[in-house]
C-alpha cells in the first residue's frame, strides 16, 4: 500500500499576526509524526483567513487560486516520490531542489513584486526596471542561473551597457533583493552573492540653482501660459522643498493657519516620512495665484517644458524638477537654519541624507571664514 504523507495551508504558526500586521501562510506536509514548512509567500490579516481559505480580501479569488495552484505543485512532487521511491521527506527535499531549479525565477520575481505590502508603488515600479534588464540579459532566467559565473557576467554586461557604476550598483542591488527573498522562501539554498562585492560608486554632486538664479526664473514674465504655469510650480518647489510627486499630492485642505502664517504638516509619497514647512511667501503667492490649487502636470512634461521655462530666463543649464528640492535645501543651509530643521522640512529619514548638502555650501563656508577672520583679528 502507498504510503502518501498529509497536506494542509497553516497560518500564522509563528504568532506574529495582529490586526495591522499580516501574517505568513504555510503549506504543512506531515509524514510518520515529522512535519515539513513551506512558505507560500502569501500574507493576510487574522480576519482574511478561515478555514485553509482567504476572505474578505480585495483580491482573494486570485489569491486563493494561488494557494491551489501551490499545493497542486507540491501534490505533484510527492507523487514522484511515491511512484518512484516511495515517500521520504529526505527524497522530497531533493526532488523539491531539482523542480525549483528548473522553475522560472523572472516569473517568481514579477509575482513577488506585485504581492509585496512593505513597499509603495512608487518603489515597485522602479523594482520592475529589474525584469526588462534580464530578459535583455538572456542568461538569468531559471533559479538554476543563479550561480556566481552567472553574476559576474551580469555586472560584466551592465558595464559594457556604458551605464554608472551607482546603476551598475542599484541592478545588483534589486536583483540581491529579491534572491534573498527566494532564500527567505526556501525556493533557493545558497547565494551567489556571497564572496562577491561590487563598488557602490560615487553620486554626481546634486545640481541646485543659487538664490540669484532662481530670482531670475521669478522675475522671467514673458512666458506664454503653459510655461507660465511650470515656473510658478517650480519656484513653489524652490521654496518649500517638495519633490514633484509630494506637490502633485499636494492638498490645501491640510494647511494651517497659526499667527498669520501658513504650515505644512504632512508625510512624503516616497517614504510615508513625515515633514513640517512653514510657507515663504513666494511660496504663498503661487498657491494664491491659482486660488490654493496647484495646476496639474506630468512629471514627463514638467521636465520637459523646464528647459524652455530655464532658457526663457537665461540660464545655461538643464534645470529639472527635482533641482527645486536641492535648491531649497541649499537655500536654507545657506540663510544658517539647523540642519536638523532642514531635513525635519524634507522630511528625511535622518540627517546624514541632509548632511550631502552641506557640501554645497560653498558660500556659507566663506562666510563663516570671514566671521573667524573678524574674531581673530
Amino acid at each position: 500500500m502507498l504510503d502518501y504523507p498529509t497536506m494542509r495551508f497553516i497560518f500564522d504558526r509563528k504568532k506574529k499576526a495582529n490586526e495591522t500586521t499580516p501574517g505568513e501562510i504555510c503549506l504543512e506536509i506531515n509524514y510518520k509524526k515529522k512535519r515539513k514548512f513551506i512558505s507560500t509567500g502569501l500574507y493576510v490579516l487574522p480576519k482574511q483567513w478561515s478555514f485553509g481559505n482567504i476572505v474578505n480580501h480585495s483580491d482573494m479569488r486570485r489569491k486563493n487560486a494561488q494557494l491551489r495552484d501551490f499545493r497542486n505543485k507540491y501534490e505533484a512532487i510527492i507523487d514522484q516520490c511515491v511512484l518512484s521511491q516511495g515517500f521520504d521527506l529526505s527524497i522530497f527535499d531533493r526532488k523539491e531542489k531539482r523542480n525549483l531549479d528548473r522553475s522560472d525565477f523572472l516569473e517568481y520575481i514579477s509575482q513577488r513584486i506585485e504581492e509585496r505590502g512593505d513597499i509603495k508603488e512608487s518603489t515597485k515600479k522602479s523594482h520592475r526596471k529589474l525584469i526588462p534588464a534580464l530578459i535583455d540579459f538572456q542568461v538569468i532566467e531559471k533559479f538554476a542561473d543563479l550561480t556566481k559565473k552567472n553574476i559576474l557576467k551580469y555586472d560584466e554586461w551592465l558595464h559594457r551597457k556604458n551605464y554608472t557604476q551607482t546603476t551598475i550598483y542599484t541592478y545588483h542591488k534589486l536583483l540581491k533583493t529579491y534572491i534573498h527573498d527566494a532564500i527567505i522562501h526556501d525556493r533557493i539554498l545558497i547565494d551567489p552573492y556571497l564572496g562577491l562585492k561590487f563598488e557602490k560608486g560615487k553620486h554626481k554632486g546634486r545640481k541646485y540653482l543659487t538664490e540669484e538664479e532662481i530670482l531670475k526664473i521669478r522675475s522671467c514674465n514673458t512666458l506664454p501660459t503653459t510655461l507660465d504655469r511650470v515656473r510658478d510650480l517650480f519656484v513653489f518647489q524652490c521654496y518649500t522643498g517638495l519633490a514633484y510627486s509630494d506637490m502633485a499630492n499636494f492638498d490645501a485642505s491640510k494647511l494651517i493657519e497659526r499667527n498669520g502664517k501658513y504650515l505644512i504638516l504632512d508625510r512624503r509619497v516616497k517614504t510615508d516620512e513625515e515633514y513640517y514647512i512653514v510657507l515663504l511667501s513666494p511660496a504663498l503667492e503661487v498657491l494664491k495665484k491659482y486660488d490654493f490649487k496647484l495646476p496639474v502636470i506630468t512629471n514627463q512634461q514638467y521636465n520637459l517644458r523646464l528647459q524652455s521655462v530655464a532658457a526663457a530666463a537665461g540660464l545655461d543649464k538643464k534645470v529639472t524638477s527635482h533641482m527645486g528640492r536641492h535648491s531649497f535645501a541649499v537655500l536654507c543651509l545657506n540663510k544658517g537654519l539647523s540642519m536638523e530643521s532642514v531635513s525635519k522640512m524634507l522630511g528625511h529619514t535622518n540627517t546624514n541624507t541632509t548632511h550631502v548638502y552641506a557640501k554645497l555650501l560653498n558660500s556659507k563656508l566663506e562666510k563663516d571664514y570671514e566671521s573667524l577672520e573678524d574674531a581673530i583679528i
